[in-house]
């Protein structure tokens, strides 16, 4: 543990003196939120690329605006091999040192075989290491699902997460939560939801029937676990619009070349920028993916 921690320290302190990165969509009075997804091959064989995510997270905090970041599953590749949960525990704690509010929940990658399959998950992500964040709201079984409560551009927010296999406890506790904080602008974390074809799965339409349709403060549903980019939105009334998105670039080179999306919020504008972009590289994505990659979105006409 200690080599690891070592390890992610130097690489740490290392990449702090980096080139200046390239210019982003962002404007002044922008509220910023980053979403990471599928960093299971970072873990693997290059956990220098979620370094480089992280430190310019850290970084670039205060002058985009960070608010929050979002981790949607698949922390891992192989969930029975210490060495990948250790690296990805200590690169996320460099969140936890600078204070900047994350979430994250366990794809099926993260899940071990067995009678107790989110055990090593719960053991590096669970209820006890976030307990004492003031963004914490609440756990659902050892943080096999939580939620975070702050506020973006003014507004109040909850974003709520749940782990991979749903069962009729994971629908009871969402429903509960999100009429609970009905008051709250929300936002939906799952790792198996969209496909790369904009398509919800069997599991995303099973959480749009009995949680999404039912509360009417979501208005966003952020994915990974499929390969490559999905977009949906579904009009549930004249007054609401949901947004569901699929990120997962593991298959590109170096298990994802470090993209990670970048949600732009607009002051009293209603409006969403989200872009695409890689630290590691220091470029967006290219010509040819947009507007999969970069597009605006409108929560209200």
């Amino acid at each position: 543990m200690k080599k690891i921690c070592f390890a992610v320290m130097l690489l740490f302190s290392s990449l702090s003196a980096g080139p200046a990165y390239a210019a982003i969509s962002f404007e002044e009075g922008d509220e910023t939120v980053v979403w990471l997804t599928d960093t299971q091959y970072y873990a693997k064989t290059y956990p220098e690329i979620m370094i480089k995510q992280i430190q310019w997270i850290i970084e670039n905090r205060d002058q985009y605006n960070i608010k929050y970041v979002f981790h949607t599953g698949d922390l891992v590749n192989e969930p029975n091999d210490e060495v990948q949960w250790e690296r990805t525990d200590q690169i996320m704690k460099m969140l936890d040192m600078t204070r900047i509010p994350y979430g994250v929940l366990a794809g099926n990658h993260d899940l071990v075989h067995g009678d107790d399959p989110y055990r090593v998950f719960t053991d590096n992500f669970g209820y006890h290491r976030f307990i004492r964040q003031p963004f914490y709201g609440g756990s659902f079984e050892n943080n096999r699902g939580h939620y975070d409560l702050l506020t973006i551009q003014n507004q109040p927010y909850i974003m709520i997460y749940m782990g991979f296999e749903l069962n009729r406890g994971a629908i009871k506790w969402l429903n509960k939560v999100l009429r609970e904080y009905r008051g709250h602008k929300a936002i939906l974390a799952f790792h198996d939801y969209l496909n790369f074809k904009s398509e919800r799965s069997p599991a995303g339409e099973e959480l749009y029937q009995k949680v999404v349709l039912k509360n009417k403060n979501v208005q966003l549903v952020l994915s990974g676990h499929y390969y490559g980019t999905g977009f949906l939105e579904s009009r549930l009334s004249p007054e609401q619009r949901v947004f569901q998105m699929l990120a997962n670039y593991q298959t590109e080179k170096h298990g994802g070349n470090g993209f990670m999306r970048l949600l732009f919020f607009k002051p009293d504008q209603n409006q969403i920028q989200v872009d695409t972009y890689s630290p590691y590289l220091n470029k967006f994505r290219s010509k040819k993916k947009l507007p999969k990659e970069r597009f605006l979105l409108e929560l209200k006409e």
